[in-house]
């Protein structure tokens, strides 16, 4: 992936993924039922622009929270809105290449269905390595269009990855392949009523 084609859509990517999808936010925020008091440790793998921090913070008031983000642009708008708080620490670094352990929790906001082909299988095995046992894994991101208006609209917004991924994307990921690869069992699902957002919480096993 290639990240210097960020600085091209940092400025604007988060005011158009509201505009035509402003679900997103609520899917990535989905916590499921998991308990605040269990969590110490969060790894937020391609956070972007930072907008998942503030749910995050609210919602897990005492955890450290460990911010990925390979991208300088969108690394440097994130640090903007949280630089100050002493709970979020920013790895400037491709997940794969990450050096974060033991983390009791792991979100994947968005992100897997960009992923490239070839970092599917590296980043799934990193996924539990970052994990302690029993550790979880929220998940959220993009269903199979099922209207001619939602596939449109998923096209404009992959249009605007272009310039990272050297090619449109025309499909999406198999998500179960990627979580069988990293040894997760599912543990609750919630899919939005269009089918075109998902939150699924994951446990290592």
């Amino acid at each position: 992936m290639r990240i210097r084609g960020y600085k091209i859509i940092a400025p604007f990517y988060e005011h158009l993924r509201n505009f035509f999808f402003p679900a997103i936010k609520k899917y990535q925020s989905e916590f499921h039922k998991l308990k605040p008091q269990l969590i110490d440790r969060i790894v937020i793998v391609g956070g972007g622009s930072g907008d998942i921090l503030k749910p995050v913070l609210k919602k897990f008031s005492k955890s450290t929270v460990y911010f990925v983000e390979p991208s300088t642009s969108m690394m440097e708008r994130a640090q903007e809105r949280f630089g100050t708080s002493r709970r979020v620490f920013f790895i400037q670094e491709s997940i794969e290449n990450a050096v974060v352990e033991d983390a009791d929790l792991v979100l994947l906001p968005f992100v897997v269905d960009i992923l490239e082909e070839q970092q599917l299988i590296p980043v799934a095995k990193k996924t539990r390595e970052l994990l302690k046992n029993k550790g979880f894994v929220l998940f959220s991101d993009f269903l199979k269009p099922r209207t001619f208006s939602a596939r449109l609209k998923l096209s404009v917004l992959y249009m605007l990855f272009m310039p990272i991924r050297g090619k449109f994307q025309t499909s999406l990921p198999d998500y179960d392949d990627f979580f069988k690869t990293a040894g997760l069992r599912k543990v609750t699902e919630k899919q939005s009523q269009s089918g075109l957002f998902v939150s699924e919480l994951y446990q290592k096993v």
